[in-house]
């Protein structure tokens, strides 16, 4: 596996995943508010052979919705707090450049970089290399396997 490779991706989707975390709160908060304005099944009524009411639908629907949201979330926060270890382990100018390169949105260019860092484009480039596998050993121990 080329562990390289993996921690670019892990990067590139780090911020994505900080967004998700957010989304995922108010959408369980949402389908828990949800819960409390659902009505209860009427017992007055006997459901077709096998079948259940809409409303027992909706409940079952919201309860699955709701483990399922709280599962991601879990594991979507183990991964932001991995890729932020990662993070908080390198020094801070390998931590800008690789924010840079990888995290941000906005694409920052090597040559932006040489600006604001007064530097060459070719020493940008290695030092990006080196806080990647900085980063990748921190993350995964090994760079290849």
């Amino acid at each position: 596996m080329d562990w390289k490779r993996e921690a670019e991706q892990e990067l590139k989707q780090y911020a994505g995943r900080c967004r998700a975390l957010k989304n995922i709160k108010l959408r369980h908060q949402a389908l828990k508010e949800e819960m409390t304005a659902l009505r209860g099944a009427s017992t007055d009524r006997i459901p077709v052979r096998g079948g259940c009411s809409r409303m027992e639908d909706a409940l079952v629907n919201n309860i699955v919705e709701r483990q399922r949201l709280e599962l991601t979330y879990k594991f979507t926060h183990k991964l932001v707090d991995l890729t932020k270890r990662g993070l908080d382990s390198l020094q801070p100018q390998e931590r800008e450049l690789l924010h840079k390169f990888y995290v941000e949105d906005n694409n920052y260019t090597a040559d932006r970089l040489c600006e604001e860092m007064h530097l060459e484009r070719s020493r940008i480039y290695r030092l990006k290399d080196q806080a990647l596998y900085n980063f990748t050993i921190s993350m995964y121990g090994i760079e290849k396997l």
